[in-house]
């Protein structure tokens, strides 16, 4: 192939098709390995989200060679761009948005990993209060109901991005996956709080590899108490390395 063409392991993207990504001359050789923390930036539109999926074998008639078991998309969790993904709000309970995990306890380990108790406390609240025939005595007694209970835009858009973030730990720790994917996570989340549990969710899985994907500004990424193995810039589709 040419080389200025896109190859990761066994996944080729041709230059000058549809997704357009070349590398440039001194990127080198782009590998992965156990617990390397990769940060990609760039304009919007640029190519990045295409970049991870061709790394990750996720584009549907990319060339993977037959009998190359190694492609990285049987290692990764389940992947989504965050800030277009489209979770159902109406008609859509937190237990079902856990794939109707029936341990009460497993979901609350989850939430409080983006939850403060407090905050965690008044969702329950919120939710079951669209159940008119309940009358609330404790909170703590009908956690199951809140859990239970359709979520019909009774929390915001940043705890919906939150329940993403925490999702992709659930999905990998029930899965057994090595690699988390973080496309542009939490959106719209205020510094304080968009640091701090992004600071948390990255030592909870530090074993893991994580890539993610990002317009952080120089304050906000220098609050992230992360050390970046690789970091990429994608403009225009291509591919330059930062570090």
């Amino acid at each position: 192939y040419p080389t200025n063409d896109l190859i990761v392991k066994h996944v080729h993207v041709e230059r000058g098709d549809a997704f357009k990504l070349r590398l440039a001359s001194k990127c080198g050789k782009i590998s992965l390995a156990n617990g390397q923390k990769i940060y990609i930036e760039g304009p919007t539109g640029g190519g990045k989200s295409t970049f991870v999926k061709a790394i990750l074998g996720l584009i549907p008639g990319a060339d993977m060679n037959i009998g190359k078991p190694e492609n990285y998309y049987h290692y990764v969790a389940d992947y989504f761009q965050e800030i277009k993904e489209k979770m159902p709000s109406s008609k859509i309970s937190i237990r079902n948005y856990f794939k109707d995990e029936t341990n009460d306890k497993t979901i609350d380990k989850y939430l409080l990993r983006v939850f403060s108790k407090m905050e965690l406390n008044s969702i329950k609240e919120v939710l079951i209060s669209q159940k008119d025939d309940l009358e609330i005595v404790n909170i703590e007694q009908h956690v199951k109901n809140a859990y239970d209970m359709e979520i019909n835009e009774k929390i915001s858009g940043g705890q919906k991005s939150r329940l993403i973030l925490t999702l992709r730990g659930y999905e990998a720790d029930m899965k057994n996956k090595g690699i988390i994917v973080l496309d542009e996570p939490c959106p719209d989340v205020d510094h304080d709080t968009y640091t701090e549990i992004m600071n948390k969710f990255f030592h909870n899985y530090d074993h893991c590899t994580i890539i993610m994907i990002g317009h952080l500004c120089a304050c906000k990424k220098a609050a992230l108490e992360i050390e970046w193995t690789q970091e990429f810039c994608v403009r225009d589709g291509l591919i330059s390395r930062i570090r």
